[in-house]
């Protein structure tokens, strides 16, 4: 099970190992991901130019290296609360899939290897998640119940990743360590298309 800051968080996680595999020269890498030199004077271009040619053949899988294929994006369950004293809504989400990744665009890379520290910017226009639905709750003093057909489509997401990193040592190389992260996004519209919803009748007066 998993909430939708979670599955944000591992989709980006996952496009955030593409574009940090063009920095460890120590991987051995698939073809498609080409590394950077780390002495590039131009290292944060490189990775965002390397990394966008990676990502359709990485959204795809690679069951070599454990990709899973990120488009569509399948999820047994997905849980989402709210919970304010106006809204109290709680929405189980089943055989969900993801449609839109392959559509991720790579724009910024902030790269400091003195500081071990990388931000990673991300634009993906669409997403749209197909499911199975279960809610129940209530919005003000309207109660929301239903049980069907669902379509979630969040438009133009913009993600910044950030995360700090050590070096660690293993059989004569050095590979990344990742000791904390932060995940930044923010979307313009989410849009709801709820079949069902109030059990099929008709909306509340």
């Amino acid at each position: 099970m998993a909430s939708c800051n979670q599955i944000i968080v591992h989709i980006v996680f996952l496009l955030s190992l593409l574009s940090t595999a063009t920095l460890c020269t120590a991987l051995k890498l698939p073809s498609y991901i080409i590394p950077c030199k780390k002495d590039d004077p131009k290292l944060n271009e490189c990775a965002v130019r390397h990394g966008q040619l990676a990502i359709p053949k990485f959204i795809n899988g690679d069951p070599k290296y454990r990709a899973p294929r990120l488009d569509p994006l399948d999820i047994t369950e997905l849980r989402v609360n709210q919970g304010t004293r106006q809204i109290g809504l709680r929405m189980i989400l089943k055989n969900v899939k993801i449609y839109g990744l392959k559509n991720t665009v790579f724009t910024h890379a902030r790269t400091g290897l003195r500081d071990k520290h990388i931000e990673w910017d991300f634009k993906i226009p669409k997403i749209e998640i197909i499911s199975d639905y279960e809610v129940n709750g209530q919005v003000l003093i309207l109660p929301i119940t239903g049980k069907g057909k669902a379509n979630v489509t969040l438009t133009k997401l913009d993600i910044t990743y950030k995360y700090d990193w050590d070096l660690i040592k293993k059989n004569g190389k050095e590979y990344m360590n990742f000791t904390s992260s932060e995940l930044l996004f923010e979307n313009g519209r989410t849009y709801f298309d709820l079949k069902n919803l109030f059990n099929g009748d008709e909306f509340p007066e």
